[in-house]
């Protein structure tokens, strides 16, 4: 029988011609990335590197640069990025410390609410602390008073802080989910006489430190490549700003548009691969448990309550201007709405409705392309031999660091002279480049998941079923399947979510405003004075869908409690750490 060290066994024969099936869809997996995502890379470098004149060269760069708009917005990208994700970390890691010292566990809801910002979009926050504050542009004002500093850096002060904290959360649940399970130990090793000062120095922040990494180069990624919330702010002397800038005054060919696109990219890249060399060992995006033998409340445990109901009324505060505004009816110039009506969420219902149409035909389709690309994809690196599965895998998580501003520009260069067959429309001017775009943006987090769940499937129950004479396609719709169904629903979740936020590609590869996703949608309303009621409530509804999916996941796990094992899968499986004990494996 076959083997393998992942613990799922090939399920066909080498001489079978399922076995060529499946190599034939695997080469077509390549095919699709080598179409989709190195050609269109390695094209945007090369248009990157071509002259004015047509030439290739370095002039180029030196023209770029010689503007000191060019290095200004680089400074300010790089300043914003990691201002806040340093100002995200530092505060996370010292609510982390705190839960750790509790030994708080926060309820599978509240969890999974940590990763909403990574499904909400950071302008949504902008717009609503600019009314809570007083107006469009009234948080860079409020601080240009406050601080006595000028106009440019308020406003790069007030996107340092709303990137921080709409990324908060994020950090904090990534955090407390990479330290949580040795908070016993520590207790136990507290009442033996051991200082809380030593423990969280000697333990809480080795077991942080892979997981802060991790949370705060994606945080690092989102803010780089934001460019609705700059936008929104009015703050243009930023890369992506910058990029989408020429892309719409010059064309989609303007050497220069690439030429930042792929400076973006080189950027995202050198952080996110200086970040993993501070992951030392698992870090888990979806470990959630549902264990209640909890020690019962002491006095830090009730510090530690208090501290998640602080932030979740800071929170629920920082989005009330969105929830006036879509219920407000008559305000001028008073802190709340004289009036309120419902008259805006009828309106959203009943002529915005095609947003969320094209929402569920873009994003829809590119999740079900990454379960389609990833499944084949994880099964060949998983029956890769050891070496080269470890670094395939680093390879593929390595696309996290695309941008979506390079991913658009590079789509936008590549594929604007090709024509549909059997049509006279350009390839741009239809929603297929969003949908592969979106599709390429999620497939590392639909490949991970995928990854584990073939992982989960024992092997014992294909060997068994082989050896009882069972064909291999009842293998795989009584045993494999079945056992993969939550996996995949999870990961088009995902991907999906995922894809319905990703303004920066909505922004340069959407066909027109009629055929806008729901988000791109929400973006213009709250831009335009006269739509921002109906701009927030169509966040409000996006919210509740959002919620509904979470509760979904919720209920589907708890179904799944005891009878199967929890979808808890590690990132990065260089290094295993149980308790305090680090135990390396290398894979």
């Amino acid at each position: 029988m076959n083997r393998t060290n992942c613990g799922y066994p090939l399920l066909f024969p080498r001489q079978n011609w399922r076995h060529y099936a499946l190599r034939s869809l695997q080469f077509a997996v390549a095919l699709y990335l080598l179409a989709f995502f190195l050609f269109p890379v390695g094209f945007l470098f090369l248009k990157a590197l071509q002259n004015p004149d047509g030439t290739m060269g370095w002039g180029i760069i030196a023209l770029l640069f010689a503007n000191p708009v060019s290095w200004e917005s680089l400074q300010n990208s790089l300043i914003v990025a990691t201002g806040a994700a340093c100002l995200a970390g530092s505060l996370a890691l010292a609510a982390a410390a705190l839960f750790w010292k509790s030994d708080i566990r926060p309820s599978p809801f509240m969890e999974l609410c940590g990763f909403l910002p990574l499904f909400m979009p950071a302008f949504v926050l902008a717009s609503s602390l600019d009314i809570i504050v007083g107006g469009h542009g009234g948080l860079p004002a409020m601080l240009q008073n406050l601080l006595g500093i000028s106009r440019a850096n308020a406003s790069l002060l007030s996107l340092t802080l709303i990137e921080a904290l709409h990324y908060f959360p994020f950090i904090l649940i990534a955090l407390h989910l990479s330290t949580r399970a040795s908070s016993p130990q520590a207790h136990a090793m507290a009442r033996l006489g051991t200082s809380w000062r030593r423990l969280i120095r000697q333990v809480f922040v080795p077991l942080a430190l892979p997981g802060l990494a991790f949370a705060m180069a994606l945080t690092f990624l989102k803010v780089i490549d934001d460019l609705a919330t700059p936008l929104a702010l009015g703050i243009t002397n930023m890369l992506a700003p910058q990029a989408y800038h020429r892309i719409a005054v010059y064309g989609a060919q303007d050497p220069l548009a690439a030429l930042i696109a792929a400076i973006l990219f080189i950027t995202s890249g050198l952080a996110w691969f200086a970040s993993l060399g501070f992951i030392r060992q698992n870090v888990n995006l979806f470990p959630v448990t549902f264990n209640d033998n909890r020690p019962p409340p002491t006095s830090a445990s009730m510090r530690g309550r208090f501290f998640i109901t602080f932030l979740g009324v800071v929170y629920l505060g920082c989005y009330a201007g969105l929830i006036l505004s879509s219920l407000a009816g008559v305000w001028s110039h008073t802190p709340l709405p004289e009036t309120y009506v419902l008259t805006h969420y009828l309106k959203a219902f009943r002529f915005e409705m095609s947003s969320l149409y094209n929402t569920l035909i873009y994003c829809g389709f590119a999740a079900l392309i990454d379960i389609l690309v990833a499944l084949p994809l994880a099964h060949a690196i998983a029956k890769a031999p050891p070496h080269w599965k470890q670094r395939l895998g680093w390879l593929v998580a390595g696309t996290l660091c695309i941008p979506g501003v390079t991913l658009g520009i590079a789509y936008l260069a590549l594929f604007r002279d090709i024509q549909l067959p059997l049509s006279n429309l350009p390839l741009d001017a239809t929603g297929l480049l969003l949908t592969l775009a979106f599709s390429i943006r999620g497939l590392p987090f639909a490949l991970h998941i995928c990854s584990l769940a073939l992982n989960s499937v024992p092997a014992s129950y294909i060997e068994a079923a082989r050896t009882l004479g069972c064909a291999p396609a009842k293998i795989v719709s009584r045993i494999v399947f079945p056992m993969l169904r939550f996996g995949l629903l999870l990961a088009f979740t995902l991907c999906f979510s995922l894809a319905a936020v990703d303004l920066s590609l909505a922004a340069l590869l959407v066909p027109n405003e009629n055929n806008a996703p729901l988000a791109y949608s929400i973006y213009l309303h709250i831009q335009s004075p006269s739509g921002m009621n109906v701009g927030s409530a169509l966040a409000i509804i996006s919210f509740a869908l959002l919620a509904l999916i979470l509760f979904g996941i919720i209920h589907r796990l708890h179904r799944r409690q005891g009878s199967h094992r929890t979808l808890s899968p590690p990132l990065f499986p260089t290094h295993r750490t149980t308790g305090f004990a680090h135990e390396s494996s290398h894979h």
